[in-house]
């Protein structure tokens, strides 16, 4: 399921065994290979012959691909709670990560950005190691809701992602600030005395 490209804009997709072939004019190309989960791979210098037939053999080193897995308020300051994060609210909430990739991270670290809505981030934590196809992963962290959002308003939570030495990029979760509830009041009744 890899797809191949050669320089000349020839396009197919390996087999099951990962085979290829090509019908090319001779000459010399490039070729790239992209597999979702996977490193790219290439080859350059590929000479084709008249009437021949070149084997190229190239591996696609696995990489990790990390995508979020939803999130939940686990505590909030304002109550009564709400489930949801209020604005200008200190909230720890737990992001859950799952590797879509085709390698094993060694020790996943996620640091939560400030902004798109997130203030006073708590510091990075460890999410370990995350298999592929393995169950999510979760971590909780705690910042306060800008007090310039408005009830009903996203925050974008942005999780920046390292393992070992190696940045991942980054991955993000849409929160909806609490909505506007109407008040109640006790009724009181008169008992005519």
């Amino acid at each position: 399921g890899a797809v191949v490209q050669t320089s000349a804009g020839h396009l197919t997709v390996t087999d099951a065994a990962g085979h290829f072939a090509f019908a090319v004019a001779p000459g010399t190309f490039s070729l790239s290979v992209l597999k979702t989960g996977y490193a790219a791979g290439g080859a350059t210098g590929v000479v084709v012959v008249n009437g021949g037939t070149t084997v190229v053999n190239i591996a696609l080193g696995g990489i990790p691909m990390f995508v979020p897995a939803g999130a939940s308020v686990v505590a909030e300051s304002c109550g009564p709670a709400s489930g949801a994060v209020d604005p200008n609210e200190t909230v720890t909430v737990a992001f859950a990560i799952l590797n879509e990739g085709s390698l094993s991270s060694t020790d996943l670290v996620a640091t939560l950005l400030p902004g798109g809505g997130v203030t006073s981030p708590s510091a990075p934590q460890s999410y370990g190691v995350v298999t592929p196809g393995g169950p999510a992963v979760s971590r909780s962290f705690t910042f306060t809701a800008d007090a310039a959002l408005t009830c009903g308003a996203v925050i974008t939570a942005t999780l920046s992602l390292t393992d070992g030495s190696t940045s991942l990029g980054t991955i993000s979760y849409a929160l909806t600030t609490g909505q506007p509830g109407s008040a109640t009041f006790p009724t009181l009744v008169s008992s005519g005395d």
